[in-house]
């Protein structure tokens, strides 16, 4: 499995948005779809949304338990070894209306047999891949790499295209309906995997995977807008603090930003601070980063955030919404990678952005 799990924290990031991707082997769904599983309903406004979950870990079936009420699914993985490796299917059902799916919360909880530190060390050594699955068995990474850096850039929520192909958030496929106990045209695989060159330091380690999965229909809400922030999943235990700062990367020719207004705010201090913007330019934009003052994910004063749109000339972009950003990504230089950037700061005397001179 080692070779299969060998993408950086760029590729990781590229791959949530939906460019990039590698293939897995196929076989997977038709194989685990046929197992006892274990199944859950997750209410989300009038969509009714089910859930079966099932695999194995070295030949113990893991997945059982029951939540309904939009309670998260938690897999329990203790007492990792070097060497120990597993996977989990996701299979989806509506019975209604089409609906935008998402998967809103990846977070782990490590226990450490020997202190905290040796939970840190497990995060960067345990190996993760999430894969869409398609009704004909075909398996597509969209995030692969250390539980740590999957964790961080799944944040904002990953969107669940219907016919199981990785799309940027807005472009994805609805999930259409299917009788009961009828398997959906898509799955999510989570694979795992603690090398055995992972060292003694994290052996005997566990770890607890929480999922959580929303909907909305299809015909009344944008595909653009993930419901990951009312399911607590786009705002990890922080504030949602204003944005000081839009970057919009792109390539070739320099974009006109034709529009960028406030779509949501708050008033801190007596000031107004945006939490949310709708954008539009006249040529393609590749990521949006958003500069914020709460530090979500661990990068000090950079707090900052990518949104990856793909070439779109229009969008949107909330607070606690996006996914981590590079390592050379900083306040100065915001864009990853070679894109080359125009910044938008927040002039809160004004409430309007203003391109920076």
């Amino acid at each position: 499995m080692s070779d299969r799990l060998t993408l950086d924290r760029r590729a990781v990031l590229s791959a949530v948005g939906g460019i990039g991707a590698a293939s897995f082997g196929a076989g997977t769904y038709a194989a685990l779809s046929d197992r006892a599983a274990t199944r859950a309903r997750l209410t989300a406004g009038a969509v009714d949304l089910a859930v079966r979950y099932t695999g194995t870990v070295g030949g113990a079936t893991v997945g059982s338990g029951t939540v309904a009420d939009g309670e998260p699914i938690t897999l329990s993985f203790p007492d990792l070894r070097p060497g120990s490796s597993g996977e989990v299917l996701f299979e989806f059902g509506v019975t209604s209306n089409p609906v935008w799916l998402w998967l809103c919360t990846f977070a782990s909880r490590t226990d450490g047999g020997g202190g905290a530190d040796e939970g840190a060390d497990l995060w960067d050594a345990l190996w993760v891949a999430l894969s869409l699955v398609d009704e004909n068995d075909r398996a597509t990474v969209v995030a692969s790499g250390t539980l740590a850096a999957v964790e961080r850039a799944l944040v904002g929520g990953l969107p669940v295209d219907g016919t199981g192909r990785p799309r940027p958030p807005g472009t994805q496929a609805a999930l259409r309906p299917t009788a009961p106990g009828e398997r959906g045209s898509v799955a999510l695989r989570f694979e795992w995997e603690l090398p055995a060159d992972a060292g003694p330091g994290v052996e005997g380690d566990g770890v607890d995977v929480e999922f959580r999965f929303a909907a909305r229909q299809a015909r009344h809400a944008s595909p653009a807008e993930s419901p990951c922030a009312d399911d607590g999943g786009g705002d990890p235990g922080g504030p949602r603090s204003g944005i000081s700062f839009v970057a919009f990367c792109y390539e070739g020719e320099e974009p006109t930003i034709t529009a960028l207004e406030v779509t949501e705010s708050k008033v801190e201090g007596g000031t107004r601070e945006p939490l949310s913007i709708r954008w539009a330019a006249d040529a393609p934009i590749e990521v949006v980063v958003l500069k914020e003052g709460f530090d979500r994910f661990g990068r000090g004063p950079d707090a900052l955030e990518n949104f990856a749109v793909g070439g779109a000339t229009d969008g949107t972009a909330t607070v606690g919404g996006g996914t981590a950003p590079a390592a050379d990504q900083t306040p100065a230089d915001p864009c990853p990678g070679d894109l080359a950037c125009v910044k938008y700061e927040w002039n809160a005397s004004e409430e309007v952005f203003e391109r920076e001179a």
